[in-house]
C-alpha cells in the first residue's frame, strides 16, 4: 500500500506539473503553428514536393539570440538517419542537452538561398531553471539547408523559445556532411 506521501505527490504535484506541462507546449506550438502551416502548404502542396529521406551527421555551431545574456557558441554534434534525429550540444544555459526527435524535410524549387526545408521535432535536456522546473522540453526547429558542394552543406536553423525570457528566438548555424 503506498504511503500517504505517495498518495499525496500522484494525487496533487503530478496533475499540477503535467498542466504546467500542457501550457508551455500550447505556447511553444501556438508560436510555431504559421510556421508550420507556410511550410506545409509552399513546399508539400504548391511545389509538388515529397519527403525527402535523407541521412546525415552534423556539427552544432554558433548562435544568435535576439535578447538576454546568453552563451552563443552552442557547439555539438547530431545525426539524422531516414528522419529520425539524435544529438548533443552545450546550451545557451551554458549546460549539456541531448535531445531525441524527428525531422521532415522538403526539397525546394532551384534558387540561389537554398535546397531544403526542415521541420524538426523532439525532446530535450538541460534546460531545468528555477523559473522553468522541467527535466524535458519541446524543443523545435524550422531550418534550411544549402549544399556547398558534393555531400557537404550549411544549415541555418529558426528555433523560438519557450517561457519567459529576455530572448524570443534563436538562430543556428550548423555543417552537414550527407551519405547516400
Amino acid at each position: 500500500m503506498p504511503s500517504p506521501i505517495y498518495s499525496f505527490f500522484f494525487t496533487l504535484l503530478i496533475p499540477s506539473c503535467a498542466l504546467r506541462m500542457a501550457r508551455t507546449l500550447r505556447r511553444f506550438l501556438g508560436t510555431t503553428a504559421l510556421a508550420v502551416w507556410a511550410l506545409a502548404t509552399s513546399c508539400g502542396h504548391a511545389c509538388g514536393q515529397t519527403l525527402l529521406d535523407n541521412s546525415y551527421f552534423g556539427v552544432h555551431g554558433p548562435s544568435y539570440h535576439d535578447g538576454g545574456d546568453f552563451n552563443n557558441d552552442n557547439y555539438g554534434l547530431y545525426l539524422v538517419h531516414k528522419g529520425f534525429t539524435g544529438g548533443t550540444y552545450y546550451n545557451s544555459l551554458r549546460r549539456t542537452t541531448w535531445y531525441a526527435g524527428y525531422s521532415w524535410e522538403w526539397a525546394l524549387p532551384s534558387n540561389p538561398l537554398a535546397d531544403t526545408v526542415s521541420l524538426m521535432g523532439s525532446l530535450a535536456t538541460g534546460y531545468h531553471t528555477a523559473q522553468y522546473s522541467y527535466d524535458y522540453v519541446p524543443l523545435g526547429a524550422l531550418s534550411v539547408r544549402r549544399a556547398l558542394w558534393d555531400q557537404h552543406g550549411l544549415r541555418l536553423s529558426y528555433l523560438p523559445v519557450l517561457g519567459k525570457s529576455p530572448a524570443s528566438y534563436v538562430l543556428h548555424l550548423g555543417y552537414e556532411y550527407a551519405w547516400p
